[in-house]
């Protein structure tokens, strides 16, 4: 039996064009961690989804160190089960998993090459600690403790040059404009009107 997860067309949801903008560069080297900004009902947790089933096949295809976790993280461990555990189970067929099951206290899956898929909260970030991390997705990302971070969650991604995609609606002068300036030719805004998604490393365009 194949340890590479195979993609099914009936698996797979199906991307609107503004988040296949941002789902295309994922896993380049000039945009190792990406910022998106997305308004309301744009759709952020089915390209989360998409963005995690990427990871898992090529965390196998690229001969990831199973240690190297796969993990969706949001502001508290509630909300990150309320918002995305259901979809995830969705979006990952079972067949892709070790024994096809999840495990439903600790809100992970173990595919068949051995890694692990996880929800995380990170409200108590200093649990966190101890794996390593191939790709993280921070969903309302303003809303997570900033210690989060630095602390923790990009220690773990160096382990494995690791990616991240930072995620969440628009809050004002934050912690994702930030992210998203950041990524700009000299660190500099590229437009003064802000669309409904920024990327970093990407002009940004008015919706």
């Amino acid at each position: 039996m194949s340890l590479v997860p195979t993609s099914r067309s009936s698996d797979r949801i199906r991307l609107t064009a503004k988040q296949g903008n941002i789902y295309v560069w994922g896993w380049q080297s000039q945009a190792r961690f990406r910022f998106a900004v997305c308004g309301r009902r744009f759709g952020k947790t089915f390209l989360v989804a998409e963005e995690i089933r990427r990871a898992a096949r090529l965390a196998h295809l690229r001969c990831v160190p199973v240690e190297n976790e796969i993990w969706y993280g949001a502001p508290t461990f509630k909300q990150a089960k309320r918002v995305f555990w259901r979809l995830l189970k969705r979006a990952i067929p079972t067949d892709w998993l070790l024994h096809g099951r999840w495990f439903e206290t600790e809100c992970c899956g173990i595919l068949k090459s051995g890694h692990v898929i996880r929800i995380v909260g990170l409200d108590n970030y200093d649990d966190l600690r101890g794996s390593g991390l191939f790709f993280f997705v921070g969903d309302e990302w303003d809303d997570a403790k900033p210690q989060a971070w630095s602390e923790v969650i990009l220690p773990m991604l160096a382990t494995a040059s690791g990616h991240a995609l930072f995620i969440g609606s628009p809050k004002g002068f934050s912690a994702l404009h930030a992210g998203y300036v950041k990524g700009q030719p000299g660190g500099r805004e590229r437009c003064e009107i802000l669309g409904l998604y920024d990327v970093a490393g990407r002009p940004c365009a008015a919706a």
